[in-house]
């Protein structure tokens, strides 16, 4: 994993790790509910998992707050997500971008993001 990559990794799990302590909600629930060991989710918070998207909706479903809320970085962060495919490359070029998008749109970003990935 690249440094850029892991810097972001920690910011979002830093951010499901306030929302989580702030609910009151254990490691240990969030984990059993997950399908993961506790240190495996503890993992994610501390930035040490390259986890996907679709983990990412899971734990924002689980905390019952908006998946963008998990993404708040801090906005002079720029950072890429490449998916390559036949037509070319994408970027996300912010984290803020899906401030701009409702869920639908997230949603069908999500998929083809998943979709790519299958492919390689």
């Amino acid at each position: 994993m690249n440094q850029e990559a892991t810097v972001v990794l920690k910011k979002i799990g830093n951010n499901i790790r306030k929302e989580r302590v702030k609910q009151n909600v254990t490691m240990k629930d969030i984990a059993t509910k997950l399908q993961l060991t506790t240190q495996a989710y503890g993992n994610i918070e501390n930035g040490k998992t390259d986890f996907g998207v679709s983990r990412l909706f899971e734990i924002s479903s689980f905390l019952k707050i908006s998946f963008t809320q998990l993404l708040m970085v801090d906005k002079s962060m720029v950072y890429n997500i490449h998916v390559e495919n036949n037509t070319g490359v994408a970027y996300l070029q912010h984290a803020d971008v899906f401030n701009n998008m409702d869920f639908e749109e997230i949603k069908k970003m999500v998929e083809f993001i998943e979709a790519m990935k299958k492919k390689k």
